[in-house]
């Protein structure tokens, strides 16, 4: 249920920014420890070999954790929306403010995508130097970073749009549906392609595939 008492607009934003600002960053930590369980995956299995457990365990231990974040943190959002979102008269930024928040967004989102392309070509070069696990566990975690961004900021630019976000709020969510879908597949698949099959060296590819697949999903729904 929406609040009846009459808050000032001031007081609003500052509501807005706290909340949006924790959500967000509760939201991209958790998308990272799911690809951080990854990184966590290949090292333990360096270091106890392919039987051990330990790997499995901590892998599980790291996704309850990022369950436990999406489901908490979702539900107080979706709480939230419900008790302030009818309480917006006005934009609560300036053009100025949005004009700076827009120009840091393609700064980081750019940040994001050239750290990707980094990582390949660190696993590219390290690969034919080392026989071993340890460059996909860089390269995933640098993806990881780069996925944070994109999630952090993506979530922060839902704040901008206020209040336009009835407007806009179909198109996110359902960016926000799929790519997730996809990166939970391309981590799943990649996982158990490493089990399966013993590819953790050039698996590394499919997820690379799902970060460049959530990109062409969000370009093709924003337009």
């Amino acid at each position: 249920m929406k609040k009846d008492v009459n808050l000032d607009q001031v007081e609003l934003k500052t509501k807005y920014e706290k909340h949006y600002y924790r959500y967000a960053s509760a939201i991209a930590t958790g998308v990272f420890l799911i690809l951080f369980s990854v990184v966590n995956v290949i090292v333990l299995m360096d270091i106890f070999g392919d039987d051990s457990s330990i790997p499995i365990i901590s892998l599980l231990g790291f996704i309850i954790i990022a369950v436990f974040i999406f489901i908490y943190y979702g539900m107080a959002h979706t709480e939230f929306q419900n008790e302030y979102q009818g309480l917006i008269e006005k934009e609560l930024f300036t053009k100025a403010e949005r004009s700076k928040f827009h120009n840091k967004f393609r700064l980081v989102m750019s940040s994001g995508v050239m750290l990707i392309f980094l990582s390949v070509i660190i696993v590219i070069i390290l690969d034919s130097i080392v026989d071993d696990m340890w460059p996909n566990a860089v390269m995933i975690f640098l993806i990881g970073i780069a996925v944070f961004m994109f999630v952090y900021y993506g979530l922060l630019s839902e704040l901008y749009t206020l209040p336009y976000e009835k407007k806009m709020g179909k198109s996110e969510k359902m960016i926000s549906k799929i790519n997730g879908v996809i990166m939970l597949l391309s981590i799943g698949v990649y996982i158990v392609m490493g089990f399966v099959a013993n590819l953790w060296q050039s698996g590394w590819i499919v997820i690379v595939v799902g970060v460049i697949l959530c990109k062409v999903v969000s370009i093709i729904f924003q337009k």
